[in-house]
């Protein structure tokens, strides 16, 4: 069901309406008004149907069409103004909370630059962060996200399933897109960096050479290099630590694990080296992640609303 919603009326809604599935979505259109700047530690997509509008960010503020998508992974900070006649889609979820980040979805190329938090890319611009699908993509997602409107409105028997299967979908649809729209590579070049980054996700706890990957990618060590980098943004060793970090976090979520056993159980031979990755990667030291996962399992449902004013959800 779509509705037109002031700023007044988003601010005191919750965004998680159903406690049993880290899940949420609105289908609005925005009118001479817009959404304050603000900040929330969920994964948001954000996709423009129809009309205009401003996108503000840290950075500034760009101007919106149809087929624009924004990804806000992370606490990032954003908004809109100037809206007219605007229609979207929110999609909001807890992507350590719903399965969706499968190995096979973090093995495409353009994973980590779209679904890794902002602050764990560096010099990123409105250019790399602002995705605009093609004609044929926005209706593959049009019916997508109406697919998953329907499953989440009626919650009929398996929804949860159905919304996580969706959900994977439109992930990997605009991973694709990405890679089409962005990428300055030749399909062969695609492909020897899948393998990579299949091994990767297949042996990220094992001690891993850079001339291995090389080797898997078919090219020289320099020639590597410059292609990973060109690609993900990031070298490979980058992508490595960021990986078994990703691991690590999950290995948290699911096992009663310290940090040492953590460190060691995904890669990492030196808990103080694991301890710094960590801090660098997620914002916090591996302790307090514990901790602030402990103090998540004392919490019976999820329950997040938007700011009144400009802050921190």
């Amino acid at each position: 069901m779509q509705r037109t919603k002031t700023v007044k009326q988003e601010a005191g809604e919750k965004l998680f309406r159903d406690p049993t599935i880290a899940f949420s979505m609105d289908m609005v259109t925005y009118d001479a008004g817009g959404i304050v700047m603000h900040q929330h530690t969920f994964t948001e997509i954000v996709v423009i149907f129809n009309g205009s509008g401003m996108h503000c960010t840290e950075h500034g503020k760009y101007p919106v069409s149809p087929g624009d998508v924004y990804i806000m992974a992370g606490e990032r900070t954003h908004g809109f103004e100037k809206t007219v006649k605007m229609e979207l889609a929110n999609l909001y979820f807890f992507p350590n909370k719903l399965p969706v980040y499968t190995d096979d979805v973090r093995a495409l190329p353009s994973f980590f630059p779209l679904f890794v938090p902002h602050a764990q890319r560096r010099g990123i611009t409105e250019a790399r962060e602002r995705l605009h699908l093609s004609t044929h993509d926005l209706a593959h997602l049009r019916a997508l996200v109406d697919s998953l409107n329907y499953e989440f409105d009626h919650k009929e028997a398996g929804y949860h399933s159905a919304i996580v299967s969706k959900l994977t979908l439109v992930i990997v649809l605009l991973c694709r897109a990405y890679e089409k729209v962005h990428r300055a590579s030749t399909p062969a070049t695609s492909r020897r960096l899948g393998a990579v980054i299949h091994y990767l996700n297949q042996h990220y706890h094992e001690d891993i050479a850079l001339s291995h990957l090389a080797r898997l990618a078919h090219l020289s060590i320099n020639q590597f290099l410059r292609v990973f980098q060109r690609a993900l943004d990031q070298s490979p060793m980058s992508y490595l630590s960021h990986l078994r970090v990703f691991k690590a976090t999950e290995l948290m979520r699911t096992r009663d694990v310290n940090v040492t056993e953590t460190a060691h159980a995904v890669g990492f031979n030196d808990s103080h080296y694991f301890a710094r990755t960590f801090q660098r990667v997620m914002g916090m030291p591996p302790r307090a992640y514990l901790k602030m996962l402990g103090e998540e399992k004392k919490q019976p449902s999820i329950d997040v609303v938007l700011p009144k004013a400009a802050g921190r959800v």
